[in-house]
């Protein structure tokens, strides 16, 4: 609750001045924190000790973000907790959260816990969890409203404790965590600890493209119990990123949007209060969203700092969103009266809201500026005029609805803060002499911030850069390879000091920074179509998830499984094909620039923000390394890992040519992927698979070719320096993945052939050895010896398992082990080897049963939609960073 009137008192009605009484709990708390603190630590779970246990269960505390209160036993099936708020008086935020588990030995099933909150009301519906991560209502008959101050809760007893508590739980780390992996789909974000609070937990923010001019501040968990707010604060934040990753990533319009603004996050400024289980405030008893503009508690103060920071660099704050909960959604804002810069921000937002979606409600409640309150609402828009906004979510808001509404604002946002235009650059024309001039102006820009050349002249020297790149696009000048070339263009246009944009570096390292950004796009094109090849297959293994085939060993079938299955096991394999290709590009997306010739040089560029610029990772440490062995390892390492993949889908195009030989293959492709012979009328050639093959073979021969190169040749040598035959190769590797995701689409299965084959080739017959080990006490040995007399009679007559006789069944049996099996016996031996049956009993985890298959499948999706965000990711970076240089030198022509 951040802004209505009325949570201004506490339900007694008494007013919010500051009565110094704490609880008995709290100075039991208190004590126990100034003994870890002489220590120099704060354990998260080290005030959290204390637990009440009957003979039927336990309820303890013993984890972050818990706070039972009092506990009292009532009985061994009842237990009491008395709910105290951490302060008197106090905005009423009745929090709870506790751990049930059954006592060892105990027959209870269920086990009664009342609620009680003296002149508090109970708030917040009950909801269950046995991992901290996935929450349920707890069901209304399990619950029994006594008066408006206290419940009870009927709990069920299972062998795994249950977690209760008043909202789903966010800790510290799940917070730390969270920002964490924000900042990992952002490249080049911050991650910055701001200061500490009371107990000296760190205030952790992220700050997104810090080089926006344009500040959005987003702030969440002033008051812990408020996990709504929070959980909409990660909604919030993860559609931004998501949008911002695919927009930077195709180069739509709304990519401007991020290029422009600097996104600071301070998702959990009450750290204390979430460890302890809060209802409200710090560990300074001191509610932090009526602290703003006093600033005399820590965890608001270092926000402000880091604002005001950012405000002196010249950085405006256009918009500040805190999130909180309270009973309904609403939005708290400036009244039409008050002055925002951006001008009627709120009304267009919510207008552009509408546009997107209309449910969940949310209701929009002005509030006049009041400088004494304290709220961040009033702070920032006193402080920088913005709109400054409260975003509340109901207690009783699901999860989803949140989600839901959180995706809606932040798609609103975009709209109201973006002009839609295009965008004022793209990555076009990304050929080695535009490239060069883009490792060029790094040079020049690095060279101009330490000193070594004035702005002015860089700015001269970057004019003329781009007259050229224009001449060219016009077609009035020809490109070039060779970086004297650019430097003679520019010289003709500037002067001889455009050649003192090459101070620090020389033209090996240079041209071998040109290559590495040609073959870092292309690598990326070549894994963008490597995971359509894998969606395909994923798709394909769904939709055969049931198709039974034979697997074979030796070229001879060997045992039943699923097309399914088999496209799985295919799906796996790309899996690690990307994992190899992605690697490989983190060492590929190393800068060598800057090594100069192998040495370095007495005029040193700065490496580290060379790399940033060019949206390198980091340097290659080792000069010589960068520029003489590493420029040879991304090669061998890219091309080969290709070469592996290749040598994959050989194999798969093989699987099925092999069976093509045969009248009535039980696999084949579709007629539309077949041609007639030009002679032979009868003839259906499989023209993809032998294309194909082809293809796969030119890679895999390349990586010998790449390899050759790099043998027995010294260092620095030109043999391995040229990029153009890896280029080729990632090109032909564009087409090979291309072609075998096509191929996929052709796959049919004759199931009629394949049965077929599956029962006269007598594959099930490892199942029956199994039957006979675990049911009928035979060893491994004997049943094979049994199963194997079974197969040479069947191919004596020609017949199936299934077919052969029961007498022949228990002569055999007797004659081996002198025991009698009965008919009924046989008739199980016979279902045993079913084909359905066999493949519904392989319980080995990853097997071709449908459930295995089916969660196979859904782990791939999984993960190739992660493999496909790190691609955006990637190019969304690459843009950015072309971003950065232009950015960059604009500030240079301002500070002029």
């Amino acid at each position: 609750m951040g802004e209505n009137t009325k949570d201004n008192q506490d339900q007694s009605g008494s007013s919010l001045t500051r009565v110094p009484r704490l609880t008995q709990y709290v100075l039991v708390v208190t004590l126990l924190f100034i003994g870890a603190l002489a220590q120099g630590n704060v354990d998260e779970n080290s005030l959290k000790s204390r637990s009440c246990s009957s003979d039927h269960a336990t309820i303890d505390m013993n984890f972050p973000t818990a706070n039972m209160g009092q506990c009292e036993v009532i009985s061994d099936s009842h237990f009491r907790l008395h709910l105290l708020p951490e302060d008197h008086p106090i905005n009423p935020s009745p929090w709870y959260s506790f751990r049930v588990a059954k006592s060892p030995g105990s027959q209870a099933q269920t086990v009664t816990i009342t609620l009680y909150y003296d002149d508090f009301s109970h708030r917040y519906p009950p909801k269950v969890s046995t991992d901290r991560v996935t929450w349920t209502l707890l069901p209304t008959e399990a619950q029994e409203v006594v008066d408006d101050n206290e419940i009870r809760l009927t709990l069920s007893l299972e062998n795994q404790p249950l977690y209760v508590a008043a909202q789903p739980l966010l800790d510290n780390q799940m917070h730390a965590d969270w920002l964490a992996e924000q900042r990992d789909r952002w490249p080049g974000s911050n991650l910055l600890t701001l200061g500490f609070s009371h107990e000296q937990r760190p205030i952790h923010a992220l700050v997104a493209n810090p080089g926006g001019k344009r500040v959005i501040l987003l702030l969440g968990r002033a008051h812990p119990p408020e996990l709504p707010g929070a959980f909409a604060f990660q909604y919030f934040v993860e559609f931004l990123w998501s949008r911002r990753i695919q927009a930077c990533a195709e180069q739509l319009p709304a990519c401007q949007f991020f290029l422009d603004h600097q996104f600071i996050l301070v998702p959990n400024l009450n750290p204390d209060g979430v460890a302890h289980g809060h209802w409200r405030h710090n560990m300074d008893s001191t509610d932090l969203n009526r602290d703003w503009g006093v600033f005399n508690q820590p965890e608001t103060k270092v926000v402000n700092d880091l604002l005001l920071q950012q405000m002196k660099s010249a950085r405006e704050l256009v918009l500040m969103l805190d999130f909180h909960s309270t009973n309904r959604n609403v939005l708290y804002t400036q009244t039409t009266d008050d002055v925002t810069h951006p001008a009627n921000f709120t009304d267009r937002w919510l207008r552009a809201r509408e546009q997107i979606g209309t449910s969940p409600e949310i209701e929009h409640a002005p509030r006049p500026y009041d400088p004494e309150l304290g709220t961040s609402k009033n702070y920032f828009f006193a402080l920088a005029g913005s709109p400054s906004i409260t975003f509340e979510v109901g207690d009783k808001t699901t999860l989803a609805e949140s989600e839901q509404l959180a995706h809606q604002f932040a798609g609103a946002l975009i709209r109201t803060l973006s002009d839609q235009a295009p965008l004022k650059f793209k990555l076009e024309n990304r050929d080695y002499f535009r490239l060069m001039a883009t490792a060029n102006l790094a040079s020049l820009l690095v060279l101009t911030q330490q000193g070594y050349i004035e702005s002015e002249e860089a700015n001269t020297i970057k004019t003329a850069q781009d007259e050229i790149l224009q001449e060219i696009a016009q077609g009035s000048r020809p490109t070039s390879s060779n970086y004297l070339d650019l430097e003679s263009a520019l010289i003709e246009k500037v002067g001889s000091v455009a050649s003192n944009a090459h101070l620090g570096r020389s033209r090996q390292d240079l041209h071998g920074i040109t290559r590495r950004m040609l073959a870092r796009d292309a690598l990326l094109d070549v894994m963008q179509e490597l995971n359509q090849s894998r969606v395909r297959l994923n798709q394909r293994s769904l939709a055969e998830v049931a198709t039974q085939i034979p697997s074979f060993t030796h070229g001879v079938p060997a045992q039943p499984t699923t097309l399914g299955h088999q496209f799985q096991a295919f799906a796996q394999a790309f899996s690690r094909d990307f994992e190899r290709l992605r690697e490989s590009y983190s060492r590929l997306n190393q800068s060598q620039l800057g090594s100069m010739a192998g040495v370095g040089s007495s005029l040193p560029l700065a490496r580290n923000r060379l790399a940033e610029l060019l949206g390198f990772s980091q340097p290659v440490v080792n000069t010589f390394d960068a520029n003489f062995l590493s420029t040879a390892d991304y090669k061998l390492e890219t091309i080969h890992a290709l070469a592996q993949s290749a040598s994959t889908i050989s194999m798969f195009v093989e699987n099925v040519h092999s069976q093509l030989r045969y009248p009535n293959p039980w696999i084949y492709l579709d007629i539309e992927g077949t041609s007639l012979s030009s002679s032979m009328p009868q003839k259906l050639n499989p023209r993809p698979l032998d294309r194909i093959r082809t293809k796969a073979n030119e890679v895999i021969g390349d990586a010998q070719t790449q390899l050759l190169h790099t043998h027995n040749v010294d260092t620095g040598m030109h043999d391995y320096r040229s990029v153009n035959h890896l280029l080729e190769t990632f090109d032909k590797a564009v087409q090979l993945y291309n072609q075998f995701a096509n191929l996929i689409g052709l796959i049919r299965v004759n199931q009629d052939s394949a049965r077929d084959i599956i029962e006269h080739s007598f594959v099930t017959s490892s199942g029956l050895v199994e039957h006979l080990v675990a049911n009928h006490q035979l060893s491994v040995r004997q049943a094979n010896i049994f199963t194997q007399a079974l197969v040479r009679e069947a191919r004596i007559r020609d017949r199936k398992l299934q077919d052969l006789p029961p007498n022949f069944y228990q002569k055999t049996y007797r004659d081996l082990f002198s025991k009698a099996i009965s008919r009924t016996t046989v008739r199980n031996f016979k279902r045993v080897l079913e084909i359905d049956h066999f493949l519904n009993t392989r319980t080995t985890a990853g097997g071709p049963s449908r459930t295995d298959v089916t969660q196979q499948i859904k782990a791939m999706d999984q993960q190739i939609a992660q493999d496909i965000e790190w691609l955006q990711i990637q190019r969304a970076g690459l843009l950015e960073s072309e971003h950065r240089i232009n950015q960059a030198f604009v500030e240079i022509t301002s500070q002029d």
